[in-house]
């Protein structure tokens, strides 16, 4: 089967360069993605069979990474390059996948997933967004090849070993090429809600198939306080007078400005249900690492 799954590796919401979220911030919700269909071990067990060559070189590989003592021998860079070399992802960028759509005849469609921000409890949309996962389904064929060849190295140390399970150092080793293979990132952004706490969901829809969506549940607390430009020289953390150093004529001074904005912010609420959507490739830890 062809059908898509789509994995979350990561979901996090928060405000870009602070530590706790203020109402009115510009929020944003950052998901690491990959997308694995039920026939990429096919495929890999197809490349495998077709050529001599691919099949010799990953036995090869499998046997130097096995007799490794340690990381420095053979590293997670190397493996994974040449892994790439011997099963080359398919180039999905900038192309258009098809639906598998059997009942439909000669109607075809594209894959489309829409993504969705909001809080059921008060049925409030924040932000959505309508893409096509190509990119994040090259790095779930990459996964897949890295689980081929994990699954080869255990069920051959097992086979030389009388069935002994794994040291932990080979564990430690296979499970850091899985986290090497990296995800495909999306950003949403859009302006937190009032203070309070809420229990947000982060919803992936298929609008081709189901039983295919995911939701992730966040709670997540929206605090009051303002932050005040150039609270950390005078030493205090808010507008609120109240918060040690800041207090006395300075301190109402803050509060008011505080105030002021947080009025501004109020009149322009409209602006909460404006959606910015980035798509973003991964850092450069990650891209030293996806370079497989």
């Amino acid at each position: 089967s062809a059908l898509p799954r789509v994995v979350v590796d990561k979901c996090d919401i928060y405000v870009d360069g602070e530590e706790g979220i203020v109402n009115y911030d510009p929020m944003t919700t950052m998901l690491h993605l990959k997308v694995k269909r039920n026939n990429f071990i096919d495929k890999i067990k197809q490349a495998l069979q077709a050529d001599e060559k691919t099949r010799q070189g990953m036995q090869e590989l499998m046997t130097e990474f096995l007799a490794a003592p340690s990381e420095k021998k053979c590293t997670t860079k190397y493996v994974l390059e040449m892994l790439e070399e011997l099963i080359p992802c398919p180039k999905l960028k900038g192309k258009t996948i098809m639906a598998e759509t059997p009942r439909l005849g000669d109607i075809k469609k594209p894959e489309k997933w829409y993504l969705f921000l909001g809080d059921p409890k008060s049925n409030l949309l924040y932000c959505n967004a309508c893409l096509e996962l190509n990119e994040a389904e090259e790095f779930g064929f990459k996964d897949s090849v890295v689980e081929f060849f994990c699954g080869m190295c255990h069920g051959s140390y097992m086979a030389k070993n009388e069935g002994k399970e794994l040291p932990v150092e080979l564990v430690a080793r296979l499970e850091k090429l899985k986290e090497g293979v990296g995800s495909w990132k999306v950003a949403m952004m859009c302006l937190a809600p009032p203070a309070g706490t809420y229990d947000l969901s982060v919803l992936i829809l298929s609008d081709s198939y189901l039983g295919r969506d995911v939701m992730i549940k966040k709670k997540k607390t929206v605090d009051s306080k303002a932050r005040v430009p150039g609270a950390e020289a005078g030493g205090g953390c808010c507008a609120n007078a109240s918060c040690g150093p800041g207090q006395g004529e300075n301190g109402a001074q803050a509060k008011a400005e505080a105030d002021d904005a947080a009025g501004e912010k109020s009149e322009n609420s409209d602006e909460s249900s404006a959606t910015k959507v980035k798509v973003a490739e991964a850092d450069d830890d990650d891209e030293d690492e996806a370079a497989f």
